[in-house]
């Protein structure tokens, strides 16, 4: 009369792992997790997770916070450091250092802190820098002869990156 008790019944979250600190919630400590991580609640102490976190806007979080990637609307008073990227959503307040190959912001965002985006970009810049005097002297980068690169910056150039 009510169907095909048989069946198995789907859900949202397939086989991932989801982990939820909803409003109302205070944890203290370290917290390691699989899968995607969403917290609206308070949490000090240290969080990890290998996949997403997602602070919501409502959330206070006082520790470092480490994960694939980082989306914040809430408000985190320590360091931040994302393997993929780090996203930050108006109302977000970060107090404290990022660390992500990939960042943005939205304008409104409270952001104090320094931002580190590795090196491996710099490098880039320095060989666009290398190869750009190389053909302004009509040299090949790669015959041994020292050349003079101080030339200016080209955003042709660096825009490639």
């Amino acid at each position: 009369m009510w169907g095909d008790k048989t069946k198995k019944r789907e859900t949202i979250f397939d086989d991932q792992h989801y982990t939820f600190l909803g409003r109302g919630v205070d944890f203290k400590g370290i917290a390691q997790f699989e899968g995607t991580v969403r917290v609206d609640g308070r949490f000090e102490g240290e969080m990890h997770t290998n996949d997403t976190l997602i602070i919501g806007e409502h959330a206070v979080i006082k520790g470092n916070i480490s994960g694939n990637v980082v989306v914040s609307g809430g408000k985190v008073q320590g360091n931040i450091t994302a393997h993929q990227r780090v996203q930050l959503f108006t109302p977000a307040v970060v107090i404290g250092d990022i660390k992500t190959p990939n960042f943005s912001m939205e304008e409104g965002v409270y952001f104090q802190g320094m931002c580190d985006m590795g090196v491996t970009h710099l490098d880039h810049v320095e060989q666009i820098q290398h190869d750009m005097a190389d053909q302004q002297n009509g040299t090949p980068s790669d015959n041994g002869v020292t050349q003079d690169h101080s030339t200016k910056w080209d955003a042709r150039q660096l825009a490639r990156f």
